[in-house]
């Protein structure tokens, strides 16, 4: 079956590299789905694009991809009528340059793999959805494909990749949202990215990086999807890149639990525990009231993420598997911010009443890992980070932009060669 689908661009200012971002999006739709055919683009006549180029010059920007073409409505071109669009094939561009569904409801079209299991199947009838997994929990983001069944951005066949020959070296990635690039396309996330760069580095041997990372996932997720999805891999290196989600978490955590046994979770497992065991008397942190406070100290909450983080590295590491932890920078890691960011900031309302925790006490946190975590030898991209100054490389607080996904598949690949964790006898001349 071939199908035309139809992608509406938002009718405000269309830059050129949100243009260029869509196409992109089309092209990885159109390569996992072979159902696709082509996006026919949608430009309203108001947007900057519709009389900034041409028909013909915006075909030949985008002849490389022989299954997509441009459509006007409103103005000579082509007139058209939403009302001849078979339904559930309209879709539209949102402002992180992704694909997405009208009404916000998941789409069979943007679903490149079955629901191979009941927890996936149980998942709400979302383009954005999180539910619930016997450890942990699920995802399933149809602006993130191509996705597996388990909600990671990795479409290999990873029975094929655990019965690789020698030569085929596996890096692992894992984390939370920053890690999993929300806001890129397959093909610019920084761990595709660094994959290109180790294998253009190297002659002999063959690299694939595997992206593990899901949104809100803590150190203690992470491990336990090393371990259902992963260990069987043996890869060859691990990369973690985490602190937000443990350190924000933390902070409004249980004390009882952070101190007594280093225990982080999602504060809004709580929420869930009240609901299910129908307890009525929970102060919940996602209700209507003040701004939320710190229940613990930034010394208790760092010994808890470290100590997690070193099991999961004591772990792997026993089975001579090389293990580098990376400490994610933000935005507020850089020193200073440039005003497209800060504009973002000012215009980011979300968890309003975390925000005292976010932008206060977050930053001075991350500032005092750099200072007590020498034991478990981090790389300090937060520390790293000082030196960026009026370069836009995040779209809120924590998750980059394609720039930013440059600046970290660029310096990640840099500190693999440093460390020497592949063997480099057979490589060709650093492109350093």
């Amino acid at each position: 079956m071939s199908l035309n689908l139809y992608l509406a661009l938002p009718d405000t200012d269309v830059s050129a590299d949100q243009f260029r971002s869509a196409v992109r999006a089309c092209k990885n739709l159109v390569k996992f789905n072979k159902e696709i055919s082509q996006f026919k683009f949608i430009i309203p006549a108001r947007s900057n694009l519709a009389g900034s180029i041409s028909l013909e010059d915006r075909v030949k920007k985008i002849d490389y991809i022989d299954t997509l073409f441009v459509a006007f409505y409103e103005i000579k071109t082509t007139v058209i009528d939403f009302n001849l669009i078979p339904e559930g094939r309209l879709f539209w561009l949102n402002e992180k340059c992704q694909i997405t569904t009208i009404d916000g409801k998941s789409s069979p079209y943007l679903d490149i793999s079955p629901n191979d299991h009941i927890f996936q199947k149980l998942l709400p009838d979302q383009v954005s959805s999180i539910g619930s997994f016997p450890y942990g929990s699920i995802s399933s983001d149809q602006r993130l494909l191509p996705l597996n069944s388990m909600g990671h951005r990795i479409h290999r066949d990873l029975n094929a990749i655990s019965e690789r020959p020698d030569h085929h070296k596996v890096v692992a990635i894992f984390g939370g949202s920053a890690a999993q690039s929300i806001y890129a396309t397959y093909t610019g996330m920084f761990s595709n990215l660094l994959e290109n760069k180790l294998n253009k580095h190297f002659e002999y041997f063959k690299y694939t990086v595997l992206n593990f990372a899901i949104s809100g996932h803590l150190v203690t997720d992470e491990f336990f999807h090393y371990l259902f999805f992963c260990d069987q891999l043996s890869p060859d290196l691990v990369i973690t890149f985490d602190g937000w989600n443990d350190l924000s978490n933390g902070l409004v955590n249980d004390s009882y639990l952070i101190n007594k046994f280093k225990f982080i979770y999602q504060y809004q497992e709580e929420d869930k525990a009240a609901f299910l065991n129908e307890y009525n008397g929970l102060e919940s942190l996602t209700s209507e009231n003040e701004m939320i406070t710190p229940k613990n100290t930034p010394s208790a909450v760092i010994d808890a993420y470290l100590f997690r983080l070193s099991q999961f590295k004591q772990y792997v590491t026993s089975k001579n598997i090389k293990f580098l932890s990376c400490l994610q920078p933000t935005i507020f890691s850089k020193g200073r911010r440039s005003k497209v960011e800060i504009e973002k900031l000012n215009n980011n309302n979300n968890n309003a009443k975390l925000i005292d925790i976010f932008d206060v006490r977050l930053p001075n946190v991350f500032n005092q890992i750099g200072e007590t975590s020498s034991g478990m030898d981090f790389f300090n991209l937060h520390k790293l980070f000082e030196k960026y100054g009026d370069e836009t490389l995040f779209e809120d607080r924590v998750h980059f932009n394609q720039n930013g996904e440059d600046v970290i598949a660029d310096l990640l690949f840099n500190e693999v060669l440093k460390r020497k964790l592949f063997d480099e006898k057979n490589s060709n001349q650093s492109l350093l």
